[in-house]
């Protein structure tokens, strides 16, 4: 049986990307947007975070994540 591992980076990169499309820029803001599980109490909807500005220097580079 093989070991299946990811690299810090790698997570990193796909959780960007997920908090990219909810609207949030950390974990801790999750549970502001997703909807709540079976016995967890809701909380209203919170806003969703501000986009980033970006400058005219950065406007054309990706983001690495690191």
């Amino acid at each position: 049986m093989s070991k299946f591992s990811r690299s810090t980076r790698t997570v990193q990169y796909h959780l960007s990307k997920v908090f990219g499309k909810l609207g949030v820029t950390s974990r801790g803001r999750l549970d502001r947007v997703l909807p709540a599980g079976p016995g967890t109490p809701t909380a209203p909807p919170a806003p969703a975070d501000p986009p980033r500005r970006t400058s005219a220097r950065t406007a054309g580079r990706r983001r690495t994540g690191a």
